[in-house]
């Protein structure tokens, strides 16, 4: 059971983001020692030589190594804390793209374009995908398939938004105040459902938009209440399924342009509920996200399929163009999945409902 527990999944991430933690502070006093005792066996050699040829000058020696050993202790110290910094930098800077995207200055300054550029940057650090396209117009209607190792959460948004517009701040600011996103980690706890699918007051069971086997299930598990809070007990004996429809129909039900999904999530969708959702999908901005399963692209009917790398596209092009190269992307996908995971120590909670 134990061995089971740390085989995989979230557990086993943990610990091996852990264990790459100690063993980067470890590296960083190895290194540190090497330079140390070279240094130190420099100044022996050539002040020691220079001693012995003159015959004195041994206190000043042993003031010179003394002095050294103590400043090349707080050297290591120092270069330990800046590891520990440098592991913790990319959290920091989600963190800071959140918070600068929704500051009010730059909600007033900046709306949503009626199209936007997508185009592949000159250096991206790594290698372009053969045959792709270099330049696409985004708008209303389009519906694209972002392959990344970046997941979908409120922290992510701005990296992912940046990601697609690259330098353009002005279509990344547009962007970023007309979007919204859905997880399957969403919560609705203090919430009812008629806050989430904002729904007036006057509306009923009917006038919810959303397909009558749903609606059924739904009054099943909320016992025909609409107005109800619905608390952590109650959440958890959502099905998953029911859980993300929820929360895609009350995105789709919002003013907002842009909309970023979790691949994950559609694959939750039955043919029905999915037909039932596509002209909905297709009034907005829709970025479907796929991290692992790739066998998903371009059965959600996607124009354009793109492909992120380190923060920048490598990739564009419609899903046929996808088919010839995705055993490539699936190979790159997996090494940054891999460095991600030792690079990182993710523990996210889920993303309360503090935005409908």
């Amino acid at each position: 059971m134990v061995n089971h527990i740390f085989a995989g999944g979230p557990v086993k991430q943990q610990m091996d983001a852990y264990e790459e933690r100690l063993l980067a502070t470890e590296n960083s006093r190895v290194v540190t020692g090497i330079f140390m005792a070279t240094i130190i066996t420099l100044i022996i050699l050539v002040l020691g030589g220079a001693i012995i040829r003159e015959g004195s000058g041994w206190g000043r020696l042993l003031v010179y190594v003394i002095a050294l050993r103590f400043a090349m202790a707080n050297l290591q110290a120092t270069f330990t804390i800046l590891t520990g910094i440098n592991r913790f930098y990319p959290q920091l800077q989600r963190i800071y793209h959140f918070v600068h995207s929704f500051a009010q200055k730059k909600q007033k300054q900046y709306t949503p374009l009626d199209t936007y550029e997508l185009c592949l940057p000159k250096e991206t650090g790594t290698e372009i995908l053969k045959n792709t396209t270099e330049r696409l117009t985004l708008q209303t209607g389009n519906l694209l398939a972002l392959i990344t190792s970046i997941g979908v959460n409120r922290y992510s948004l701005a990296n992912i938004i940046r990601g697609l517009l690259g330098d353009n701040e002005k279509a990344a600011q547009g962007a970023l105040s007309a979007v919204r996103f859905v997880t399957l980690t969403h919560s609705l706890q203090g919430f009812s459902l008629r806050q989430l699918l904002h729904l007036p007051d006057s509306a009923r069971w009917k006038d919810i938009r959303l397909p009558q086997s749903i609606i059924l299930r739904l009054q099943k598990i909320m016992s025909n209440h609409l107005d109800r809070p619905v608390n952590r007990a109650a959440w958890e004996k959502v099905d998953q399924d029911l859980k993300f429809i929820l929360f895609l129909s009350s995105v789709l039900s919002t003013d907002c342009q842009w909309i970023i999904v979790e691949g994950r999530g559609m694959e939750f969708l039955s043919q029905e509920v999915f037909s039932f959702f596509q002209p909905y999908l297709k009034q907005k901005l829709c970025i479907i996200v796929f991290n692992n399963n790739l066998a998903e692209v371009g059965k959600y009917g996607e124009d354009t399929v793109a492909i992120m790398e380190k923060g920048s596209l490598v990739g564009l092009g419609p899903p046929e163009w996808f088919i010839l190269v995705q055993d490539e992307i699936r190979d790159r996908l997996q090494n940054n999945n891999k460095k991600k995971r030792t690079l990182m120590n993710e523990n996210e909670d889920e993303d309360e409902l503090d935005e409908f």
